[in-house]
Order: structure tokens, then sequence, then C-alpha cells
């Protein structure tokens, strides 16, 4: 009986842990990424680019049709846009490199809850055709949340 009593917190704790990791683990929202690297002036595929999602902690290198497939990508959402117009999709950060052409960024890369997003393209540029340092892309949101906020705005 007495080793019962010391046996139930230890437990009890430990089912209460578990119960906590299934609650987030179950009920985070994730989204996919299909990134496609190519050449910026040829737009054939690139391999063995580096393609790194910062805010997720992620890295792939592309393979021979320049793809790279990112699963289980965290919604985080946009603190600036969220507190102009709510909305239902997160954002993340790519960066791409390798020898022989510029480092590619791409800023507030649009993820979807619970989908398979087909999509950015990355497009690299060759360091002896470019004088950039860094090719820098901003992803715009959807017609719809755009029309919301001129629609708050105006």
């Amino acid at each position: 009986m007495i080793k019962l009593k010391k046996l139930f917190p230890v437990l009890f704790c430990l089912i209460l842990s578990l119960a906590a990791w299934l609650f987030l683990f179950c009920f985070r929202n994730y989204g996919h990424l299909h990134i496609r690297v190519v050449n910026a002036y040829t737009l054939m595929p690139v391999e063995g680019v580096r393609v790194v999602i910062p805010d997720a902690e992620k890295e792939l290198v592309s393979d021979n049709t320049g793809s790279c497939v990112f699963t289980g990508m965290p919604i985080r959402k946009n603190s600036l846009h969220q507190r102009l117009v709510p909305q239902d999709w997160g954002e993340c950060t790519v960066i791409a490199s390798y020898g022989g052409y510029r480092p590619t960024v791409i800023l507030n890369v649009r993820v979807d809850k619970d989908k398979m997003r087909n999509g950015p393209t990355v497009y690299m540029f060759p360091e002896e055709l470019d004088d950039i340092e860094v090719a820098a892309i901003v992803e715009s949101p959807d017609d719809e949340w755009l029309a919301q906020l001129v629609e708050k705005y105006s």
C-alpha cells in the first residue's frame, strides 16, 4: 500500500505530461511547402542548392528536379499583418544558397494550415551574370486579404 501511495504522484505527473504533449502536438497548426529552385535566366532546375527555413529550423538540399519538400511547417502569423487585418495563414523566410549563384532570400512566404503549397519558386541568379549581392523577394498576401485591408483603412 505504501508503494502505491508513492507511485501514484509519479504516474499522475507522467500521464499529465503525456496528455499535455499530445494536446500540443495534435492541435498545433502545420503546413507544407514544395519549393522549386531554378536558374533565373534559363528556368532550368538547380540541383544541390541549400534551402534553409530559419523560422522552423529546417534545411534541405534541392534534388535533380530542383525540388525540396518541407513538411510540418509551423503556422507563424505575421504580427504586423495580424494587427491590421487578421490572417488565417502563417509566414516564413526561405534562404537559398549555392556556389556560382547569388544567395536568394524570400520573405513572407505563405504557409497554409494542413495544406501542401506548390511553391514558392526560388530564382537563383548566376554570379557572373548579375551584380546583385543577394536577391531579395517579398511575397505579397493574397488579393482577398489585401482587399480587406483597403476596405478597413479607406
